[in-house]
Order: structure tokens, then sequence, then C-alpha cells
């Protein structure tokens, strides 16, 4: 088998680590399912289109990103989602669709909306 550690990270020390070249294997995706996402949408400019600019929001944001406890990062991110929703900086007008295939001998696959994979529960049968 694989010896293996999880080291769940905030994303700037996720930045370092990789930067570092400190980790023996890592998964990557750019569509997050931790709403931190918004931290970098909404902060960088050439992902910033609306050209959002509240400085109690992002600082909020640059709050929520370190909880690490998931009830209240939850909390946390559902109240800066409130404040985006009064302020309508932006509108989706669609999501694509995504779709993963497997044989029929394969189960417990994964794909949630987050563009991440997740194998753990994943059987094969002969």
């Amino acid at each position: 088998g694989i010896d293996l550690q999880i080291n769940q990270q905030e994303i700037n020390a996720t930045w370092e680590t990789k930067s570092a070249g400190d980790f023996d294997m890592g998964i990557e995706n750019y569509g997050w399912a931790d709403p931190d996402i918004l931290s970098v949408v909404l902060g960088a400019p050439f992902w910033n289109h609306a050209n959002f600019d509240d400085p109690a929001v992002i600082d909020a944001m640059t709050t929520a990103r370190y909880i690490m406890d998931p009830t209240e990062r939850t909390a946390a991110y559902a109240e800066i989602q409130r404040q985006l929703l009064d302020e309508v900086i932006e509108i989706p007008l669609w999501q694509g669709t995504f779709y993963v295939a497997t044989r029929t001998n394969v189960a417990g696959v994964l794909f949630p909306g987050s563009f991440q994979l997740f194998l753990n529960d994943v059987t094969v049968t002969e």
C-alpha cells in the first residue's frame, strides 16, 4: 500500500508548500468546493470582472479563509454571500454540465460540482 498523510491547508499555505516543493503528491483543480474561491475571483484584478471593491466584504473573506471549523466557516461564508447578493455584483447565466463514465463493474465514483473526482469509495468487481 501507500503510506499517505493528508494535510489540509488553507490556500496560501498550499501555494507556499507547492512553491517550496515540500510535498510528495498533490491534487488540484481550479474548481473549488470551498467558498474561498471568492477571495481569488474578487481579489484578483484579472478575475474581478465586476470590479468589485468593498473593503468590508474583502476583510470578511480574508477572515473566513482562515477558519478551520467547518460549521463556523460555513456560517461566515453564508453571511458574505448574503452581502454579495445584496450588492448584486454578478448574475451567473449558466453552469456547464460535466459527465463521468465508468465501466459497469466500477461503483462509488463521485464527481460533484467542485470539478474534483473523488475515488474514496470506489470498488471494482470482477
